[in-house]
């Protein structure tokens, strides 16, 4: 399975060096760095791993990157245009081993073109997006925007679309993540979802943390024809949480850490306890698998 990733930073070089050595050691070596303009003068002269480091478009505010995740998606596409998946990670997500490849092959089996976290539906208000696409989609989809896997299905079609340069020349002017008729936090979130089903895959759910916002979460016995669940129902969570604790917030904590993890959200600090554990174990396992014991 190919993976292309793009990581999107600002800064905290340290904590997006862990990242991508994470990335690196359980998702693959095809690693794009993109850089908010605003904290482009920081990583003058940076290596972080084998990964490339490009300047990415100015944002500079703490929520709603859909311009940068786009152009991230552009750049990857023209870089390994055969990968299967392409992720979009930001720098404060952890992946702790490569198990959820086994839960992009049972997803890409029932055609999933976008898998993440924190599924949601929710009515299609953004009529801007129905003028690039030149459709009308009949929902819209969200998932967390920390972490979100798109199909080459999906991705070759924006790219056959001219989606991407589209989607730029038409939000040049927004500032601080605008998107008319967007009212929830971040457009990413809802923008890709909403574009996989519209567009003719489904969307396949890993875990979902409810604290917090219960009263925006459907139930998998709500479900409808586009969405897909990775497991049951559980009081605090829906899903495999044992092997994705993921969510928005709070910050991840030891008590929400089991063996088995595989990717991990919110960690905010290279220091962070969880990051440090993980980070040995990454260490043994690289040197298992150079054979140097």
């Amino acid at each position: 399975m190919k993976i292309a990733t793009v990581v999107l930073t600002h800064g905290n070089i340290p904590l997006t060096s862990d990242t991508v050595d994470s990335i690196e050691t359980f998702v693959g070596d095809r690693v794009l760095v993109l850089v908010d303009k605003s904290g482009w003068q920081n990583f003058q002269n940076v290596k972080i791993g084998r990964s490339l480091i490009r300047e990415g478009l100015y944002h500079n505010h703490h929520r709603s990157p859909y311009r940068n995740y786009a152009f991230g998606m552009s750049l990857l596409h023209s870089y390994w245009p055969d990968s299967d998946w392409f992720l979009y990670s930001e720098y404060d997500c952890l992946f702790a081993s490569d198990y959820f490849k086994k839960d992009l092959e049972k997803a890409q089996n029932r055609n999933a073109w976008c898998v993440g976290f924190d599924l949601r539906r929710f009515p299609f208000e953004t009529p801007l997006l129905a003028t690039l696409i030149d459709g009308q989609p009949t929902k819209a989809y969200y998932f967390l925007g920390c972490c979100q896997f798109l199909h080459r299905n999906l991705i070759t079609k924006l790219s056959e679309m001219d989606f991407f340069k589209k989607l730029l020349l038409a939000t040049e002017s927004f500032k601080k993540g605008k998107f008319p008729g967007y009212k929830r936090y971040a457009y990413e979130e809802e923008l890709w979802p909403t574009l996989a089903a519209h567009l003719g895959g489904n969307l396949y759910e890993l875990a979902c943390w409810k604290g917090g916002e219960n009263q925006e979460h459907q139930t998998v016995k709500e479900s409808d024809p586009k969405t897909l669940y990775g497991g049951a129902e559980h009081e605090a969570w829906r899903g495999h949480f044992k092997l994705y604790p993921v969510r928005n917030s709070p910050e991840i904590d030891k008590l929400d850490v089991y063996s088995e993890a595989s990717i991990l959200h919110p960690l905010k600090s290279h220091k962070h306890p969880v990051r440090l554990m993980f980070k040995e174990s990454r260490r043994l396992f690289k040197k298992k698998n150079l054979g140097l014991w």
